[in-house]
């Protein structure tokens, strides 16, 4: 979560969404976050207004199909949801518990192969192509025989053992 306060934009870099309305960037004050930019429209459609402070969170970029979009770089991508007003009396109190501002840097997809491709440990099937930077979704199946079924050695699943401590 983190606390922003957002200002309009106008001209390049940004461009107007379907609506014509440009985004608005926030000025985070304090806590974590991957980005603060909100699409226009869904600021005016809140009601939302600028120079007010707001605390915020990101999510995940989800398209209609469950899959997370990317951006041209393969880097998931988060939206920014405005959860209430945030007075000035509060900022304080949310300062202490949330720190200083600190820009999270988002993780890399790694691009998935298309239907016919077998990887090093693994085969895909039903994969589908989406248009824009929404990569392609796949379902893992068993490993092909005589492959290493981690190559690189950077099993998940054993990152979550770690915790389990």
């Amino acid at each position: 979560m983190f606390i922003a306060k957002f200002s309009s934009t106008s001209g390049s870099p940004f461009t107007p969404d379907k609506n014509g309305n440009y985004p608005f960037i926030g000025t985070v004050v304090s806590g974590k976050y991957y980005g603060s930019i909100i699409n226009g429209s869904v600021f005016q459609r809140e009601e939302l207004a600028t120079q007010q402070l707001y605390l915020c969170q990101n999510t995940l970029a989800i398209d209609s199909d469950g899959v997370v979009i990317t951006d041209s770089d393969d880097r998931e991508v988060y939206n920014v949801e405005v959860i209430s007003k945030v007075s000035v009396l509060e900022l304080v109190q949310m300062q202490a518990a949330l720190g200083a501002p600190f820009r999270l840097t988002a993780k890399v997809v790694a691009p998935e192969p298309d239907a016919t491709t077998t990887t090093d440990a693994t085969t895909t099937t039903d994969a589908t192509t989406t248009k824009g930077t929404k990569k392609a979704k796949s379902t893992v199946t068993e490993p092909v025989a005589g492959m290493d079924p981690d190559p690189f050695g950077d099993d998940t699943d054993a990152d979550a053992d770690d915790n389990e401590e």
